[in-house]
């Protein structure tokens, strides 16, 4: 026992010191302060030491103290500026810049095309990215929207086109001209307008076929890449939350040129004069005609005289509708958007929660609401073991308001009149010209009819045009790093849309009074009989898509020397189920939610014709169900060497139950290839001026598909017929066993540069197109009934038509605005 006394005091000095020792080395405080790129202090910058619970913000000087190993790894995270690390050394007082975070992003520009990341300086296609700042300039609900000014992109305006975005001009005649949008790796399926854009990190539009041939038959009208907000490992928890409304004057009708009102009664005088109004004063419909017009007849026939026929022509053309159009037609738009994100991450996870609320109103008193709620997650099991899972859930109404003032044409599709008024001195509403001539209107209210009047102002009440949809995407990924280059990943979406729409025209509207008076009947005793019955008429919508989504993919990277290969190929599935359903229901009653049966068989003649002619009731209930299967092989290479020269090639063959008769008709191959050349790291290069020149040429195919079509009959059931009291059908789509992709050949050559110390950035490209096999005709003419012996030879020819396009694009960076010229 005394020698094990005796050993420990001896052993207990160096113990003392071992304690004393690390309790220094925990307790070492690790001081230092940070700075911008200026040299001043910042202040508010999260320290923390990685792995641990100690943390702390930098105080106003920029200084901050931290207790450390020299083992440890300090991290460095401010909005705005680029996350550092540092590893401690006991004993220095940290001195640390930090760097803005989109210094650090123009360092090693990233650019996607849905399928792999890669960095655009090596790239030898032609990509257009959008970051966070541009796609923040403007206020809006739709992602698209905010696309408007980037050069690439345009927006036909035209009516009827429903603003549709073009990339680089048309490249099909009848197909989709849509440009394929890609949502985190895969095509999105659903309504772009359901994507937050304050969830978008960046979008990357792909231009030529060396950046979109890859994406095969979908991408001849270009593709939109958008890539969302993710967390980030070893991250302090984050929390960002905007706000904002905005507010936007009444549409001034004022701002187009148009004729005055007096203008347009003289212009009336002159044509009646000449006898322009005499086919509409006999016509068999009972065409409607104006009032000033109205007035001249009144005195030409010697019912009024030629004085008060004048003096009310006057009182008319001293009225302007568009004073109307602005008093009581608009109002002041207003729209709202509030979004809150959390993200983070530690070593072994990463997440990025966010929801978001939109609320507007238009100036045309339709509201719509709008509810995103998204999650994305990271897990990282090993190093070379990740999981991904993603959740979008997108929900929204929309109530329309008024209609559009250049919908507000009469049968004849004639627009409001200059003079037309809506309510009177004191503010009570007015009946306005709609359908018929005002002395038949007049007529058949006293025979017993539907009141026949349009009163704009109180008829939009009557109305209610509502849409509610749905939107859940889900999404996974597992990837796998075999060996050092080589990493395997597999990948499923699961997309569910649904879409269900109301337009109810109620009992007082005048589209139900109208349906009702033009097939009331006058029976031989001078009563009527109502076959269409007295109430509302409710038009349902319903759509309901199913998509899912596989793929499996390889990917390889070997650099060795100089040189650097990037490698991927894959195999793709797709299914995509759409059901779609419209009913009309006549005498629909709101409060009770019951219907009147109609009789859809037997014709009625109508009382707004003067000769006889019989129709039945409108039956436009349909049942449509889509069913479209795609099987795709890719595969595509990059390779560089000594970041002066690089040479892609892509693959793919895409496969669909659409096309052909045969397994061997249904697959069309396409490919790209492309090469640059970085001639600012040649040895030769001394222009200090231009310190970034990079040429690039690409050619490849792209393809298209017309989803509505089928190389097998496929015919429409229309209900019973009038006739044979049997069930009708027509040939919706006739037989085409040669019916293929569409497939568009594209030239780029392209120019990237960076002047004056790389402050002013760009590129100049020439491209030229040629669309070919635009399928689309069809054998049979489905409006006569008969072969049309062009289409029919142009359709089996399998080369119906070609498109070509050309054109020229300059596109400018600077101080991280874009621009084109």
């Amino acid at each position: 026992m005394f020698t094990n006394m005796k050993m420990l005091f001896r052993i207990l000095p160096a113990f003392l010191v071992l304690l004393l020792w690390s309790a220094a080395a925990f307790a070492q405080q690790v001081t230092g302060v940070v700075l911008d790129r200026s040299g001043k202090p910042v202040a508010g910058v999260r320290t923390q030491v990685k792995g641990k619970p100690a943390q702390m913000l930098t105080d106003v000087d920029g200084k901050f103290a931290l207790p450390a190993m020299g083992s440890d790894t300090i991290v460095l995270t401010k909005s705005g500026f680029a996350t550092q690390s540092v590893a401690v050394h006991l004993g220095t007082r940290f001195r640390l810049i930090l760097l803005p975070e989109v210094e650090q992003l123009e360092e090693v520009k990233i650019v996607s095309n849905g399928y792999q990341s890669l960095p655009v300086q090596k790239a030898t296609g032609s990509f257009e990215q959008v970051d966070k700042k541009t796609l923040n300039r403007v206020i809006g609900t739709d992602i698209l929207s905010r696309l408007e000014g980037v050069s690439t992109v345009q927006f036909d305006k035209r009516v009827g086109k429903s603003n549709a975005l073009i990339i680089r001009g048309q490249s099909t005649l009848f197909a989709n001209a849509a440009p394929l949008v890609v949502l985190d790796n895969f095509p999105y399926a659903g309504d772009i307008s359901n994507i937050n854009p304050n969830d978008v990190e960046s979008i990357t539009i792909l231009k030529d076929a060396a950046a979109a041939a890859i994406w095969g038959v979908r991408a001849s009208n270009g593709v939109i890449v958008i890539t969302t907000k993710k967390g980030a490992k070893n991250r302090p928890l984050a929390i960002s939350f905007n706000a904002n409304v905005n507010v936007a004057a009444k549409p001034d009708p004022f701002y187009p040129p148009r004729m005055s009102s007096a203008d347009f009664v003289d212009l009336e005088r002159q044509l009646f004069i000449k006898g322009f109004y005499a086919d509409d004063e006999t016509a068999y419909n009972y065409v409607p005609i104006s009032p000033v017009v109205e007035l001249l007849i009144a005195q030409r026939d010697g019912k009024i005289s030629a004085g008060d026929a004048n003096r009310q022509i006057s009182e008319l053309a001293k009225h302007d509708v568009r004073d109307d159009l602005k008093k009581y037609w608009y109002r002041n738009a207003v729209s709202q958007q509030y979004a809150l994100s959390l993200n983070g991450g530690s070593d072994k996870a990463a997440y990025f929660f966010s929801a978001g609320y939109d609320k507007n109103l238009s100036s045309l008193g339709g509201t719509y609401d709008r509810l995103n709620l998204r999650s994305d997650n990271s897990f990282y099991f090993t190093d070379r073991l990740q999981l991904d899972i993603g959740a979008y859930l997108t929900g929204s109404n929309s109530l329309a308001g008024k209609d559009d003032p250049s919908s507000l044409r009469t049968s004849g599709q004639k627009g409001l009149l200059p003079y037309a008024a809506f309510a009177d001195a004191q503010g009570n509403p007015l009946v306005v010209l709609k359908d018929y001539r005002r002395s038949f209107v007049d007529a058949s209210t006293a025979a017993g009819f539907q009141n026949w009047d349009y009163v704009p102002l109180e008829d939009y009440r009557n109305v209610r045009n509502e849409t509610k949809s749905m939107d859940i995407l889900v999404n996974a990924a597992l990837k796998y790093k075999v060996f050092k280059g080589l990493g395997a990943e597999l990948r499923y979406q699961l997309q569910s849309a649904q879409t269900q729409g109301e337009w109810l025209y109620g009992q007082n509207s005048y589209y139900a009074r109208d349906l009702v008076n033009q097939y009331t009947q006058t029976n031989v005793d001078g009563t009527l009989s109502l076959p269409v019955p007295i109430g509302g008429i409710l038009d349902a919508t319903s759509s309901r898509l199913a998509s899912h989504s596989f793929r499996a993919q390889l990917n390889y990277d070997l650099e060795w020397g100089e040189n650097k290969l990037t490698a991927l190929a894959g195999y793709e599935y797709r299914t995509d189920n759409t059901r779609n359903k419209t009913t009309r229901d006549y005498g629909y009653d709101a409060n009770t939610q019951t219907t009147l049966p109609v009789d859809y068989v037997t014709s009625f003649f109508q009382p707004i014709y003067s000769y006889f002619i019989d129709f039945t009731i409108p039956y436009l209930n349909q049942y449509e169900t889509l069913q479209n299967n795609n099987l795709s092989y890719f595969a595509n290479a990059a390779y560089s060497f000594d970041d002066r020269y690089s040479l892609s090639a892509s693959a793919r063959k895409d496969q669909s139950n659409l096309f052909g008769v045969n397994a061997n008709q249904k697959g069309v191959p396409l490919y790209s290839l492309g090469g640059a050349w970085t001639v600012n790291n040649e040895a030769f290069y001394h222009l200090s001026w231009l310190p970034y020149l990079k040429l690039r040429v690409s050619y490849g195919y792209s393809g298209n598909v017309d989803n509505t079509l089928s190389a097998l009959t496929t015919i429409q059931y229309l209900g019973q017929s009038p006739l044979s009291r049997q069930i009708n059908a027509s040939i919706r789509n006739p037989p085409n066993p040669d019916l293929g992709w569409e497939k568009t050949g594209l030239f780029n050559i392209g120019m990237d540069f960076a002047i004056a110390d790389n402050r002013l950035s760009g590129s100049v490209e020439y491209y030229r197109k040629q669309s070919d096999h635009l399928i689309g005709f069809s054998p049979l003419d489905l409006t006569t009934g008969v072969l049309n012996p062009a289409t029919n030879l142009f359709q089996y020819k399998g080369n119906v038509a070609a498109m070509q396009g050309r054109g020229i694009e300059l596109n400018l960076h600077s101080n991280n605005l874009k621009g084109a010229l």
